[in-house]
């Protein structure tokens, strides 16, 4: 696990948590630093992860031939609790330890941190401000065009539910602003950001 240096741990990132300042705020891991993109190979992304904001976040789902494109970050040790709590880790997301991932610069087979979905429920949609979190992290790391294509097209929602959904959009509006986005209504609906 430690494949980038002494004191830090990969992470693979395929969700919110690409976009580089959503994933090093203050709250969640200020050191984690962007090693390239990589692959999960037989897995697809889907928005079923049951969130406390009554919608729908990414999770992996094994899927034979797919190939899901994330982003590798090194994350100092230290950070592991908090990067827990920002997943749920025990609420809904279970921790990885050994996710197996691709390196996209070089094809080498690497293990990486990564969450998923313990109880995936298929019918439930993101936020717009969410998914607009997850395309702005694939536009910044430059993932293939056609998969930011197809984030674009995932039917969302565009009323938050509760409180948490309403303190979630304000986090995310933050997050795209310091990313130098916008709005988010552009990161969905731009063919080239």
């Amino acid at each position: 696990m430690h494949d980038f240096a002494m004191g830090t741990f990969l992470y693979f990132a395929y969700g919110s948590n690409m976009l580089t300042q959503r994933l090093a705020a203050p709250n969640r891991c200020p050191s984690a630093k962007p090693v390239g993109l990589a692959y999960a190979p037989n897995h697809t992304l889907e928005f079923s992860k049951e969130s406390r904001d009554a919608s729908g976040k990414a999770t992996l789902i094994k899927s034979e031939g797919a190939k899901q494109f994330g982003v590798l970050f090194a994350i100092d040790d230290g950070e592991q609790g908090a990067l827990d709590r920002a997943e749920g880790l025990g609420n809904g997301y279970e921790r990885n330890d050994k996710f197996s991932v691709i390196r996209a610069d070089d094809g080498r087979e690497t293990v990486a941190v990564t969450y998923l979905a313990s109880r995936p429920k298929p019918d439930l949609k993101p936020y717009d401000w969410y998914l607009a979190l997850v395309v702005a992290g694939a536009l910044q790391h430059r993932l293939p065009q056609a998969r930011i294509q197809q984030l674009r097209s995932v039917p969302y929602d565009d009323l938050d539910r509760n409180q948490h959904a309403r303190d979630g959009r304000q986090d995310a509006s933050t997050a795209l602003r310091a990313a130098k986005f916008d709005s988010l209504t552009d990161v969905l609906s731009e063919a080239e950001a």
